[in-house]
């Protein structure tokens, strides 16, 4: 864990030099082009959520979380766990030589 650490600091110094080394006109537009970008997709992500909830076509169920654990034993799906699997299976064997 401590070479990680080392490497993962070394590579993060590595690249703080090569910002350093773009001059600082060029280190402004990026910063600003990455900032546009971000704030492109922003909108873009707004205006679909907007447009998605404002159909009156479209109609979201509400319905009660269903615990996928429970439903499961429910419907006579595998067993959980491995004891289980092997207590089902002794059970089985002993109602069987009954």
């Amino acid at each position: 864990m401590k070479n990680l650490r080392i490497s993962m600091k070394a590579w993060s110094e590595k690249l703080d030099g090569h910002w350093r080394a773009v001059p600082l006109r060029n280190q402004h537009r990026y910063t600003l082009l990455f900032f546009l970008g971000y704030l492109l997709l922003t909108i873009g992500v707004l205006l679909k959520v907007g447009f998605d909830t404002a159909a009156p076509s479209k109609e979201m169920p509400i319905q009660h979380i269903v615990n996928p654990v429970i439903q499961n034993k429910q419907s006579g799906a595998a067993p959980d766990s491995i004891h289980n699997s092997k207590k089902e299976m002794l059970w089985k064997i002993m109602k069987a030589k009954e």
